[in-house]
């Protein structure tokens, strides 16, 4: 409720993860498969308010997941326009 987080999925594999900061990588705070070691849920029991989706992220040249410092700032544009506060 408090801030956007990051999903990333690819095929029946996901991770969510949290950009708290543009200098360190992301937390990751859950993801599925069976040999997870983070906490394991059902995206389809989740309530996802908004979700805004990066299609060029997908691509060759897209942004990856280590670049923290475009993610916080993405994060914090989301938090903005969808939630009224910049992080």
């Amino acid at each position: 409720a408090r801030t956007f987080l990051h999903l990333n999925r690819q095929g029946d594999s996901w991770k969510i993860r949290d950009y708290t900061s543009p200098q360190q990588p992301a937390e990751e705070i859950a993801q599925a498969g069976e040999k997870s070691t983070k906490l394991v849920i059902d995206l389809a029991q989740l309530e996802i308010v908004h979700e805004i989706d990066y299609p060029y992220s997908r691509t060759p040249f897209g942004v990856t997941i280590k670049d923290s410092r475009y993610w916080f700032d993405e994060i914090a544009k989301a938090n903005a326009k969808y939630l009224g506060r910049g992080v």
